[in-house]
């Protein structure tokens, strides 16, 4: 018999999940390789992640 998915209540445990996208572009790694980001491309990425 298949689980139904519910929503977690006071006295059941807790449900996690993990949610991933794939977007096109150029790698981190591939970004980092000349050298270290600058202090304002290291806040622009920062503020991108948090949106």
């Amino acid at each position: 018999m298949p689980l139904s998915p519910q929503a977690p209540t006071p006295l059941s445990p807790s449900l996690h999940l993990l949610v991933m996208e794939l977007a096109e572009g150029e790698d981190l790694e591939d970004r980092l390789e000349p050298g270290a980001l600058s202090f304002e491309a290291d806040q622009e990425y920062s503020a991108r992640i948090s949106r």
